[in-house]
């Protein structure tokens, strides 16, 4: 991702757009859900200000989104990656997992090698992606064929 210094408040608006867009909320609901003028929320979604982690975890609790995914969007440069964990919260697992993690193990994360830790986030995400291909492909089988007729029709 380019250090460009607009980058990450502009990614920011698109997540936050996309979400409601997503939600079918419309501004001045969500205005009302966070307290918030219009103004001021118009100035949020714009991604305009210094980033207000609060104000990002209200929102995504308005429109019952992973209020960490619209943060490490920023991060990855994907807007639409807030919204792809909208429902199932993967960024919030994670950081729970995390959470686990580091209660069970402790000081010995320090021994990790960078090698390690690269392989087995990748070994397991790309475990994530099969499954979500797989299910992808199911999904699309099941509404194709729900569309084929059932019996042949008159010869």
């Amino acid at each position: 991702m380019p250090d460009t210094p607009h980058l990450p408040s502009k990614i920011l608006s698109l997540a936050l757009r996309a979400l409601r867009r997503f939600r079918g909320k419309r501004p001045p609901e969500l205005a009302q859900a966070l307290g918030l003028q219009m103004r001021s929320y118009e100035h949020f979604e714009s991604g305009a200000g210094r980033l207000n982690v609060d104000r990002v975890m209200a929102f995504a609790d308005a429109t019952a989104s992973d209020g960490f995914a619209i943060l490490v969007a920023q991060w990855i440069g994907s807007p639409q990656f807030a919204v792809r964990c909208a429902n199932n919260k993967l960024v919030t697992i994670l950081i729970m997992a995390l959470r686990d993690f580091d209660a069970s193990a402790g000081d010995a994360i320090a021994t990790l090698d960078a090698q390690t830790l690269i392989g087995a986030f990748e070994d397991a995400l790309g475990r994530l992606r099969d499954e979500a291909q797989r299910r992808s492909a199911q999904d699309w089988l099941q509404d194709h064929a729900a569309k084929l007729p059932r019996k042949p029709g008159p010869s």
